[in-house]
């Protein structure tokens, strides 16, 4: 075969090879299976602590932005949140991957850390140790507890210092003069404290008072309560109007505060200003609504508007029905005022049944009904019921018995027994 025809027969053969059809693919072999597998499972694993970490990060943001926003009482829930949520975290981590170890995912504790400061801005070191020891009674940790066995953050260890301190003092363990100097404020400010139980219009609480304010190192929840309820003792109405009115802008659930607030507002004559800020106050925060409809309807009380307090307090306990084991408080105040709304009225045989029947009824009452009730009773000359007193009667009623006041100024005047 000459070179020619050899040329011709191989091109000949590759035309057939090319016309040929390509075998089909058999698909992925055993060992791709195998590895494709493996990278599920393994990004299934890493998408875990992945998931894990966003939902811890999203409660440490949600914290942050709530205290950004000067919300420290609500940043300091969301911190309990992930506390709670951390501990569930590790304890399920520490199982799954790392079974015996003791270790598994960890914050290093920054939700307790956190809302730890945040009880600080809001409460100070006294009331903070008397919230430790609430827990310890309830069987729960203190706080503080969880950083026994672990590193305690500088800033959080300067107030752990404090709250040490005040146990000290509280326990009596520790006497002013054993106090260091940079915590002597603490021994006078509980001090204070205390003298005010006992009086706080005298002269020495206010001596102490003023000493501790003019401290450079004075803090607001040194006196602040003192402070307030000095006011009101020597009923400075105005001055306890901003005094409440700061305490409300340092903690916005500070409900006791709102209270005196507006309260306060209403007897320095600002009557408007009461009202409005009683309904803003029940629009802000729900869980008052239901005192400062309270308030204003004692409010309409001391300006004469009986038929208008009747009204409110019917309304009152239409929505807040008696149940027994449960805060029946706002039902029982509503009553009282219903009660003094007849007194005042004149109506005294009427405000008597309709208080008797609660005084010997089935459910208990509080303070506020049992006081309009005794002077319902003086009111209808029925006092029978001083004999079996256990406790001395209230001064003003005292009074009232004696014939030296009366119901209008018990009811209209003054701060008044709703509290």
């Amino acid at each position: 075969m000459d070179k020619q025809t050899s040329e011709l027969a191989n091109l000949i053969n590759q035309q057939k090879n090319a016309s040929t059809p390509a075998r089909k693919s058999s698909g992925p072999g055993l060992l791709a299976w195998v590895t494709a597998a493996l990278i599920a499972l393994f990004a299934m694993v890493m998408f875990i602590p992945a998931a894990l970490n966003l939902s811890l990060t999203s409660y440490a943001a949600l914290g942050m932005w709530h205290e950004l926003r000067g919300d420290d009482l609500a940043a300091a829930d969301i911190y309990m949140n992930l506390m709670n949520t951390e501990a569930d975290i590790e304890a399920w981590a520490r199982e799954h991957f790392a079974p015996g170890t003791g270790s598994g995912f960890t914050t290093n504790n920054f939700g307790i850390a956190r809302r730890i400061q945040m009880l600080q801005r809001l409460y100070g070191p006294i009331s903070f140790w008397q919230m430790e020891q609430q827990m310890h009674m309830h069987q729960m940790p203190p706080l503080l507890d969880w950083f026994a066995d672990t590193r305690m953050p500088r800033r959080l260890a300067r107030f752990a210092e404090q709250v040490e301190i005040v146990e000290l003092i509280l326990l009596g363990d520790m006497q002013r003069d054993d106090v260091p100097a940079r915590h002597v404020l603490i021994y006078d400010s509980i001090n204070l404290a205390g003298l005010a139980v006992q009086d706080p219009a005298s002269d020495e609480v206010g001596e102490l008072m003023h000493v501790l304010q003019s401290n450079r190192r004075h803090q607001w929840w040194m006196t602040s309560t003192v402070a307030q309820e000095r006011a009101r003792a020597l009923e400075d109405w105005s001055l306890l109007a901003n005094l409440a009115k700061q305490a409300v802008a340092r903690n916005s659930f500070d409900f006791a505060a709102m209270q005196r607030h507006v309260r306060a507002l209403f007897l320095a004559g600002n009557e408007d200003q009461a009202f409005a800020m009683s309904e803003y106050y029940a629009i802000a925060q729900p869980d008052i609504a239901a005192q400062m409809q309270l308030q204003r309807a004692d409010f309409t009380l001391r300006q004469g508007n009986f038929a208008q307090t009747l009204e409110m307090t019917k309304h009152l306990r239409a929505t807040h029905p008696l149940r027994h084991g449960q805060d029946n408080s706002v039902y029982m105040n509503a009553v009282a005022l219903q009660g003094a709304a007849l007194l005042l009225q004149g109506n005294i045989d009427e405000a008597y049944s309709l208080l008797r029947n609660y005084i010997e009824g089935q459910f208990p009452v509080n303070q506020q009904l049992v006081f309009t009730a005794f002077a319902a009773f003086i009111a209808a000359d029925d006092v029978e019921f001083l004999d079996d007193l256990l406790e001395p009667l209230h001064p003003q009623l005292q009074e009232l018995h004696a014939g030296n006041i009366t119901l209008q100024e018990i009811f209209t005047q003054g701060w008044g027994v709703l509290s």
